[in-house]
């Protein structure tokens, strides 16, 4: 197991073709735009490379607080090397190296979560995916002027999504839009709605999938907004075909629009360097509990730690002096510190009470793939 260098490349790129069978074009983009030797961890046998790891660094919220995270990419085992445990190892040395460089956070979209969750990565958002057939969405009123976009509408974007995401939590923390927006714009449409001064006030990253038109980043300033983005997309779609968007969870899709909605799990995350995190929390918030966390995967985070809730913050440390109040799974913890609470971690004693107090549940959105 080791770091790449630039030597590998021609090796990774045949890995992501081979593995994920995405076109020329992105793999291209990828490796010229994303892809850093020093961010990258692969196994080499015998003079190949059969399994390789990307890690793309971003900055999140969590809880109103801005932290670095390990985004983990183009996780991939060749073929004939797939079913030996080669990932586990590959994530289990790139989350170690994460931790000697100071994240505390790794986040990552799943190919399957159960997965994942037994590397002790729990749910960091779930998400509201609508659907509606282009023949129905056609029909909704167009408040708003809309248009495809091009490269040229990064600084408008990236306004809108600020204005989206305000006093909200679990986000990706953005600096520009050229780098996300280029990107998509490689293979897949875009379409951005219009206040009649030309301002922008939503847009949707849409592509195609099985027939299939999907937005999974919509972000709009009104019910307007939202509504004319929609009909923008049953416009890209066959009459028959269907289109599929995002919505926050706690967003209900308008009863008039004929369309259904379902509410799935999304990203996780996992705390990966727990000892001296400290976290935002509701200014009110005291406690003091002493607790034990299981970490299976990384086991050099097993241990007792001291959670202490004061001046609106939560900052949890290593402690040998007191017996545990309670036991935690870092993959439940990780949840609620996300913010998402695990539906299967119900508050029991006083400990597990005060944890919950400490870090109510919030509203969480993650957009970005990688």
């Amino acid at each position: 197991m080791r770091l790449c260098t630039l030597r590998d490349e021609a090796d990774l790129r045949e890995i992501w073709r081979v593995c994920f069978g995405d076109p020329p074009t992105y793999i291209d983009y990828f490796f010229e735009n994303r892809f850093d030797p020093q961010n990258t961890v692969c196994l080499e046998e015998h003079g190949r490379i059969p399994a390789a790891m990307h890690i793309v660094p971003y900055e999140v919220d969590v809880r109103g607080g801005e932290f670095p995270t390990a985004y983990l990419v183009g996780v991939a085992t060749m073929p004939e090397d797939r079913m030996r445990g080669l990932s586990k190892e590959l994530i289990r040395e790139g989350l170690r190296l994460c931790r000697q460089r100071g994240y505390r956070f790794s986040h990552l979209y799943p190919f399957l979560h159960s997965f994942y969750a037994r590397l002790g990565y729990g749910v960091a958002n779930r998400r509201k995916l609508a659907s509606l057939r282009a023949s129905q969405a056609i029909l909704l009123p167009q408040p708003h002027k809309v248009r495809p976009m091009d490269g040229d509408d990064a600084s408008a974007a990236l306004a809108c999504y600020r204005r989206f995401m305000e006093g909200k939590n679990g986000y990706v923390i953005r600096s520009s839009m050229e780098g996300r927006l280029k990107e998509h714009l490689l293979e897949s449409p875009a379409v951005a709605a219009l206040y009649p001064n030309g301002d922008m006030a939503g847009y949707c990253l849409c592509y195609f999938e099985n027939g299939v038109l999907i937005a999974d980043e919509m972000v709009y300033d009104s019910p307007e907004a939202l509504e004319s983005l929609a009909a923008a997309m049953g416009s890209l779609q066959k009459p028959e075909g269907e289109i599929r968007f995002t919505l926050p969870e706690w967003e209900a899709l308008p009863e008039n629009w004929g369309g259904s909605a379902q509410t799935e799990d999304y990203a996780m995350a996992r705390i990966i360097h727990l000892d001296g995190l400290t976290v935002p929390a509701p200014e009110s918030a005291t406690g003091d509990v002493v607790l034990r966390v299981f970490d299976d995967f990384l086991p050099e985070q097993t241990g007792i730690y001291r959670a202490i809730a004061t001046d609106g913050q939560v900052t949890f440390t290593r402690y040998e002096k007191g017996a545990p109040q309670c036991e935690m799974d870092i993959r439940p913890l990780s949840q609620m510190v996300c913010g998402n609470l695990p539906p299967e971690v119900r508050p029991g004693g006083e400990g597990e009470k005060a944890l919950f107090q400490m870090l109510p549940a919030l509203p969480c959105l993650l957009f970005e793939k990688y």
